[in-house]
């Protein structure tokens, strides 16, 4: 198979998002692969349609304090979040020299994200953090953009893209090859930051968890996994995760440490409800291939 090629990147915002540890993220992705950083504001038609409805108030969370919710004020407060947003990733992007655009769109969420995707070679959404259970909560808005992008979205909650391995749940099928191989390129350049003059080691480890239930299948993924991998010029770590729940799935990456987990998205974990529940349920930055 060939290898995967990242030239342009899509960073994902709207109101819900204020991001800026992953915007450095994001840009540091960038600077890595040599690739460029698409910005792009959503101006969500579902809030400015809630903010048309004459019944509808907002609560100030700081003073408990009641107030009106226009249209007018709505409008007004998602230009103000753009204009910060594209000032940050300007001022980001240009001190790493990190080629870079941004735009603004009107519309519903996932479908713009869905449509701008179709232009780049990765997305990447934010979802918050939550403290007690140490998962990343995305929007419903965000989750079905991340189900139905077309190509490889990369999952991770305010600043946390800080890899030292790459876990494919591996089990030859056609998008799980390619979730390995596209494992193997990002960690093949995790530590090579070229505008920064530092290199911060030899790149990421790739880790192939076998989706296997007995020994002869297993030596069979093993062997195309390292078939992948070493025509990439890499080394994969084989481990045997047998006929994993998504709950293993999701302790096993949890136990591995400061790890990605990448997934096809023809994987049972991926595919339906379970993509649902295994968005909610990781704890670490999540990639679903296609």
């Amino acid at each position: 198979m060939s290898e995967p090629i990242i030239r342009r990147i899509l960073f994902a915002l709207d109101a819900a998002t204020d991001a800026p540890a992953s915007l450095d993220a994001a840009i540091d992705l960038a600077d890595r692969m040599h690739a460029e950083l698409v910005g792009l504001f959503v101006e969500d038609m579902n809030l400015l349609r809630s903010a048309a409805l004459p019944f509808v108030r907002q609560i100030n969370i700081g003073t408990s304090d009641w107030s009106a919710f226009s249209t007018e004020t709505t409008e007004r407060a998602l230009r103000v979040h753009a204009e910060a947003a594209r000032r940050q990733m300007e001022d980001h992007a240009r001190r790493r020299h990190v080629a870079f655009s941004f735009r603004i769109a009107r519309g519903e969420v996932a479908a713009e994200i869905a449509s701008a995707a179709e232009d780049v070679d990765l997305v990447v959404l934010v979802g918050l953090s939550r403290p007690i259970a140490g998962r990343i909560r995305l929007g419903s808005s965000a989750r079905s953009a991340a189900r139905h992008a077309r190509g490889p979205v990369l999952v991770m909650r305010e600043g946390q893209l800080r890899a030292d391995r790459y876990l494919v749940a591996y089990d030859a099928s056609a998008q799980s090859d390619k979730a390995l191989a596209l494992a193997t390129l990002l960690a093949r350049n995790t530590g090579l930051a070229r505008n920064t003059g530092l290199a911060r080691g030899a790149g990421a480890e790739v880790t192939a968890a076998l989706l296997a239930g007995n020994e002869t299948d297993a030596a069979a993924l093993e062997r195309r996994a390292r078939e992948i991998v070493g025509a990439m010029g890499a080394q994969v770590r084989i481990e045997i995760l047998g006929e994993p729940s998504l709950i293993d799935l999701c302790g096993f990456a949890r136990r591995a440490g400061n790890a990605v987990l990448v997934v096809g998205a023809d994987s049972p974990f991926a595919r339906g409800q379970a993509a649902e529940e295994l968005m909610d349920r990781v704890s670490c930055p999540l990639v679903i291939v296609r």
